[in-house]
């Protein structure tokens, strides 16, 4: 029959609300480095058999959960409502109406538009026109979008390729701080003739509040960790709907501002390639169907930061102190037993097998893969210290290798030391950095970071420390630390 009624029958969804609230239950948070590349091998594996890519499956109805997309990414949409209409010629039914739901808005924009991976459109004002005659293929003549950024405040309307919106699409349906696009298709039998085509679009992500701010304030789009992170946490739609005032996120000065600016520095992009390049940036797509908590940790894991609950949630990330004026804990302050897990094979790494979605050429934020290794800490037998790891956020490649360069490196400081000291010590915090001394372990100002501190019913204090190193990290070193630990000691 050659139209898109005999393709797909007569199919017609509407839904009269589109104003969708994501009921997400509350968690707590506690003390916690953010799991970032230990992800769970049952995580692992998840990714491995959905993918990465499943974000690129257009889904369908409107029960799906509607996603959050920071940074940028190429996304598919939820098709919530199909019609044809129209003739062309003796062909009846000839365009197809369809709406698709993209994500949480408002967003910067759309980008790209591709069918089958084709680019077939592209944006110079974030989806304000859009052209259909920018691809290998013009489409200008046979497809036709309105996109909408999740800040309108009236239905679509109007007409596309001279067809009428449709009136079955509810007057009050206005998508209420979501982010959608109407698209008419109409029939081509060399374009269409297997199908309505698989569609996805290049994202410039969520707007987001500045630190210090609550979402009713301006919002500004940013692919900053902090900033998202901020915004997730205090989100009542789809984040944790933390009050603004209870983050440690001051703009002029706190632990949010820190770690945006640490995201905001550049770095060389390679060992090789000294072109300066962001540090960290967050390209995340949120499925808010998921526990908050994983979707918490895979935002953390694009900075190799953590978050630490006291009086106000505090924002934290890995990354080089200053050890000037820093306290020393000797023999004079400690109470009691010290116990030392050493490094062993459980904790050592020689490889890391990272998935991603790489952002580069034609894999065009599809499922990638990148391994690091290193075949001089490989024990004396050959023995492989792998570890499978998902970084979901991180989508250009150097980044992953810089991250995965630092977290191998890290894993070579995984030596851990408990110790109860006297009341004195009650100002150290989490995350600092401490000289540790002590006669019976033959230790020197060794270098401890704070990973947890107890206060305990007698007024004295537990500290657990995990050995540091500040050449773990890319700024003072840009190669694997393989002088330091031996797995064939372990």
């Amino acid at each position: 029959m050659g139209l898109f009624s005999g393709i797909f029958g007569f199919v017609k969804t509407i839904f009269t609300t589109f104003n969708p609230v994501v009921t997400i239950a509350a968690i707590a948070l506690g003390v916690f480095a953010a799991k970032s590349l230990k992800k769970k091998k049952q995580k692992a594996m998840q990714a491995a058999t959905a993918g990465i890519s499943g974000v690129l499956v257009t889904k369908q109805g409107t029960n799906e959960p509607i996603p959050v997309i920071y940074g940028e990414r190429r996304v598919a949409g939820a098709r919530v409502f199909i019609e044809a209409s129209g003739t062309d010629g003796d062909t009846k039914n000839a365009y197809f109406h369809m709406v698709e739901v993209i994500a949480e808005g408002p967003v910067q924009g759309l980008q790209e538009i591709y069918f089958n991976d084709e680019l077939v459109a592209t944006s110079g004002d974030n989806g304000a026109t859009i052209d259909y005659s920018a691809g290998a293929t013009d489409y200008s003549a046979k497809a036709a979008t309105k996109f909408f950024d999740g800040s309108q405040s009236a239905r679509v309307s109007g007409t596309l390729l001279g067809q009428s919106i449709s009136s079955n699409w509810p007057s009050g349906a206005i998508g209420n701080k979501i982010s959608y696009v109407y698209t008419v298709l109409k029939w081509d039998q060399d374009l269409f003739g297997s199908g309505v085509p698989t569609i996805t679009y290049k994202m410039k992500g969520k707007k987001v509040p500045a630190l210090g701010s609550n979402q009713s304030s301006t919002l500004t789009y940013s692919d900053n960790p902090a900033l998202c992170i901020h915004d997730y946490l205090t989100s009542t739609l789809y984040g944790k709907a933390i009050d603004h005032t209870l983050l440690d996120a001051d703009p002029s000065g706190s632990s949010f501002k820190t770690v945006k600016d640490y995201c905001d520095q550049t770095v060389a992009k390679t060992a090789t390639d000294s072109t300066a390049v962001t540090r960290y940036t967050a390209n995340e797509v949120i499925d808010t169907d998921t526990r908050m908590l994983d979707n918490l940790e895979d935002l953390l894991s694009t900075c190799r930061g953590g978050l630490i609950t006291n009086e106000k949630y505090k924002l934290i990330v890995d990354k080089p102190e200053s050890t000037s004026g820093i306290i020393t804990i000797d023999d004079n302050h400690i109470i009691g037993n010290i116990t030392f897990t050493q490094a062993s094979k459980k904790t050592l790494t020689n490889r890391l097998r990272c998935s991603f979605p790489n952002e580069a050429g034609t894999l065009n934020f599809q499922d990638d893969i990148v391994v690091l290794e290193s075949t001089a800490l490989q024990s004396s037998d050959g023995l492989v210290l792998n570890n499978d790891v998902v970084l979901t956020g991180v989508t250009n490649k150097e980044r992953v290798l810089r991250i995965l360069n630092e977290e191998l490196n890290q894993s070579r400081q995984s030596g851990q030391l408990s110790v109860q000291v006297d009341a004195s010590l009650i100002d150290i915090g989490v995350y600092d950095i401490v000289k540790f001394t002590n006669t019976t372990f033959g230790q020197t100002n060794k270098l401890y970071r704070i990973m947890q501190t107890v206060l305990n019913p007698d007024n004295t204090i537990t500290l657990n420390m995990k050995e540091y190193d500040a050449n773990v990290y890319w700024d003072n070193n840009k190669s694997i630390i393989t002088n330091n630990k031996d797995d064939t000691d372990y």
